[in-house]
């Protein structure tokens, strides 16, 4: 939401892009004012943008499908506002320990794709689950979801909410211990190891 002075504009921002509604004066409409702070402080919180199927806890799960998984750290997080929404978390499910990539994508099925593809390649992880989000049974999370007939005209492309698991769980390049071990990782990487 924003004001200027007696007008009050309603942004809605998703992993496709910003529509901006034309202003209407608060002072003229007042019931549409009150509607909309209403469905903003008292509306669900996907009304707001939060997802559905992470819980904020002491100790954190996510959900893939049936299965929970506990967040040990977040590995990455894109911290743009438009865009994929990348958020890389470090998990433990029944003692083993996985990576999941929670992301806003185009085409769903090209990244399951080519992980199947190149399942047994040495140095690759290896695929556990790739899931579209679905924000109740049977509906998939996409950005169109939550576009009305106006937005769709302004919006760029649909994205679908997809998490990936894999394992083996390794460290990220830049958490090397020592620079004798980064400089075994650069030998194994041009060697192929």
């Amino acid at each position: 939401l924003s004001v200027a002075g007696q007008q009050l504009r309603v942004h809605f921002y998703d992993r496709s892009g910003c529509s901006i509604s034309l202003p209407f004066d608060i002072h003229s409409n007042p019931k549409a004012f009150v509607a909309i702070l209403a469905a903003v402080m008292f509306g669900p919180r996907q009304c707001i943008g939060f997802d559905p199927t992470l819980t904020i806890r002491p100790t954190l799960p996510l959900w893939v499908r049936d299965t929970v998984y506990e967040i040990m750290e977040i590995l990455f997080s894109s911290g743009r506002f438009l865009g994929r929404g990348t958020v890389v978390y470090r998990v433990r499910h029944e003692g083993r320990m996985y990576i999941i990539k929670d992301h806003w994508v185009e085409n769903p099925s090209q990244e399951r794709n080519v992980m199947k593809c190149l399942k047994g390649t040495p140095g690759v992880p290896a695929l556990i689950d790739h899931w579209e989000v679905e924000i109740s049974p049977h509906v998939v999370d996409t950005t169109s979801w939550y576009w009305s007939e106006e937005l769709q005209a302004c919006m760029k492309g649909k994205r679908t909410h997809v998490r990936t698991v894999i394992s083996p769980c390794g460290r990220p390049l830049t958490k090397f211990r020592s620079k004798r071990e980064l400089v075994i990782i650069i030998r194994d990487v041009l060697l192929g190891k």
